[in-house]
C-alpha cells in the first residue's frame, strides 16, 4: 500500500478579499501549516480561481511542491477550485510523483453527477511504486439533509476512481 502523510485544509475562500487580508491569510496558511514540510500531499478546498496556487506556492515554497489547481467547480455563479500540493521527489525527503492519467491529465474530476463540486483526484506514485488516488472533496454548505444525500453518493465516486473505467474512454 502507498504510505505518505496527507493534510486536508479548507482555506476559507483563499483569493477573496482585499490584498492586505489575502496576504495575511496566505502568510498564515503557508507559514504555519505548510512550511514545516510535514506533509507529503496537501489537499485544499475553497481555493478561489483568482488565488492562483502556483504563484502563491512559488512565493512561499519554491521548488518544494508540484501544484495542481482544478478548473472552477460549483453551482450557479459561486465557483471554487480544489488544490493539490504534492511534495517534489528530491533529496531523500521525497514523496510522490504525480502520474498523468491515461488521457494526459494531472487530475480527474468525477463524471457521475450528483455533486455541486464533484470529487477530484490526483494519481500519485510514492517511492514504493504503488500508485494511488488522492481524492479531494468539499461537501455543500447549508441544508443538512441535502448534504447527507450528497455524501451518500461518495461510494460510486470512489469506485469510479478505483476501477479507472472513466480513464479508458
Amino acid at each position: 500500500s502507498a504510505q505518505f502523510t496527507v493534510l486536508s485544509q479548507n482555506t476559507l475562500h483563499l483569493g477573496w478579499g482585499k490584498a492586505p487580508y489575502q496576504l495575511n491569510k496566505n502568510t498564515y496558511l503557508f507559514n504555519q501549516i505548510l512550511i514545516p514540510g510535514n506533509f507529503d500531499v496537501v489537499i485544499l478546498q475553497e481555493v478561489m480561481q483568482q488565488a492562483n496556487l502556483a504563484t502563491i506556492t512559488a512565493g512561499f515554497m519554491p521548488g518544494t511542491y508540484n501544484v495542481v489547481q482544478t478548473v472552477p467547480l460549483g453551482p450557479g455563479t459561486y465557483k471554487e477550485t480544489y488544490g493539490f500540493l504534492v511534495r517534489v521527489p528530491a533529496g531523500g525527503n521525497a514523496c510522490c510523483t504525480i502520474v498523468q492519467t491515461p488521457t494526459g491529465q494531472n487530475s480527474h474530476t468525477y463524471i457521475g453527477g450528483g455533486f455541486p463540486r464533484p470529487p477530484t483526484g490526483v494519481f500519485v506514485q510514492p517511492p514504493n511504486n504503488n500508485v494511488t488516488w488522492v481524492i479531494n472533496y468539499h461537501a455543500m454548505f447549508g441544508n443538512v439533509g441535502q448534504r447527507r444525500t450528497e455524501v451518500s453518493r461518495d461510494a460510486p465516486a470512489i469506485l469510479q476512481f478505483q476501477t479507472g473505467h472513466h480513464l479508458r474512454d
